[in-house]
């Protein structure tokens, strides 16, 4: 995974995340991305993005695939935390997306407040019959 604006830390408690880490947007202008390359077999799938919405900030995230945005979303829930933990950790999916081998799939974080825009994972899944 490449990472712009972003950096690895820590979490407390370790089981909140995946490795007991997360990556944050640290960037002094408050934006980050992160991307990767998507290896596997062309077709339809579901995209699970495991972030963390804390309660001190609205920080608001962009999906691309293959350059194109195709959606959008803001941490604006209402939960009762204000660092990324078990309380804060949410999932965003997106449902029957075409894939094909080699696309690039990438998120643009904008962190706003003290939220840092953390993200934990980013999931592909076959959808369910």
């Amino acid at each position: 995974m490449d990472l712009e604006g972003y950096s690895i830390i820590d979490i407390s408690p370790w089981e909140a995340a995946s490795g007991g880490k997360v990556v944050q947007v640290s960037d002094p202008t408050g934006r980050g991305s992160l991307s990767f390359r998507y290896s596997g077999n062309p077709g339809k799938y579901d995209l699970n993005v495991q972030y963390f919405d804390q309660n001190d900030g609205m920080s608001q995230y962009k999906l691309f695939v293959a350059n194109h945005e195709i959606d959008h979303w803001a941490a604006d829930d209402s939960l009762p935390s204000n660092r990324p933990d078990g309380h804060t950790s949410t999932r965003h999916t997106l449902s029957e997306v075409l894939l094909r081998t080699g696309d690039e799939i990438r998120i643009e974080a904008t962190a706003q407040g003290a939220e840092k825009a953390c993200i934990d994972y980013v999931e592909i899944m076959k959808p369910r019959d």
